[in-house]
């Protein structure tokens, strides 16, 4: 309907041009015309930095930990290129990994598994995970793990654990503060073991939520997938897919050592 000077025109198929022809009927002059050619189409979402990463947890190993994770749920209306990461430990140092370091192929859709290696045994290191897209780096996910051969390689009972500073007047937290705590000296000594972290304490770690992962590009519910038996297939459970629906949700410590998304089918049907 006319609203000042615009006119709405509804009801048109989008991806087809259409010509509107405007007359006005002007008194003691006559008729007038114009037109004009346009094709409708549908309002595109505007292209934004990606959300965070779903699902992030990382399993530890000797000096390294392997990191896994969903991409974004909003890709920002722009394919996802690549992901950041970034490895810091208490004391500060900081290990920046970018998307070609990574040596990340393709594939961006499915769960995404990240080597992370060359890191120090029995530290306390925080994974920060960002997604890229056309617009740039997206919001960040973290979880954090201690790489080590065995549990037992990075613990001393709680009983023996003591926070006794070296000789001299600087404190555990200065210590702590400058890097000393993993010198082999302060080890050596045990000394400062409560801040440094040496004890017995539980590492923290961020469980990954238990949601339903659809198979891509199948284009079938998780509960059509379960009615035909799919739960229980191998493929299934190593992409981790609907494992809300299949009650397969799993703890990092339980999940798997890692599969490829190259690996894993791509599409199924009944």
């Amino acid at each position: 309907r006319p609203d000042g000077n615009s006119l709405v025109v509804k009801g048109l198929t989008n991806g087809e041009t259409y010509t509107f022809k405007i007359t006005a009927v002007l008194r003691d002059v006559g008729r007038t015309s114009s037109s004009v050619s346009c094709t409708p189409k549908k309002e595109e979402k505007p292209r934004t930095t990606p959300g965070p990463v779903q699902n992030l947890y990382g399993i530890p190993g000797d000096k390294r930990v392997t990191l896994f994770f969903y991409p974004p749920e909003d890709s920002g209306s722009c394919p996802i290129t690549g992901y950041e990461v970034e490895a810091r430990d208490l004391t500060g140092e900081v290990k920046k990994l970018t998307p070609r370091a990574l040596g990340l192929r393709g594939g961006f859709s499915t769960r995404v598994r990240v080597p992370i290696e060359d890191l120090t045994n029995c530290r306390l290191y925080s994974f920060t995970v960002k997604a890229t897209n056309c617009r740039g780096t997206g919001a960040s996910s973290t979880t954090f793990s201690i790489p080590r051969s065995s549990f037992s390689e990075c613990w001393r009972s709680s009983d023996d654990c003591t926070d006794e500073k070296p000789p001299g007047e600087h404190t555990c937290q200065q210590q702590l503060e400058w890097g000393k705590c993993s010198e082999e000296w302060m080890r050596t000594e045990n000394y400062c073991e409560l801040t440094c972290g040496r004890c017995s304490v539980e590492e923290p770690t961020v469980e990954p939520k238990c949601e339903d992962q659809p198979v891509p590009n199948s284009g079938y519910s998780c509960e059509q997938h379960k009615s035909w038996g799919r739960c229980d297939q191998q493929w299934f459970k190593d992409g981790g897919y609907c494992q809300d629906t299949c009650g397969t949700c799993r703890s990092s410590a339980q999940a798997p050592a890692g599969t490829s998304s190259s690996q894993l089918p791509t599409a199924r049907s009944p």
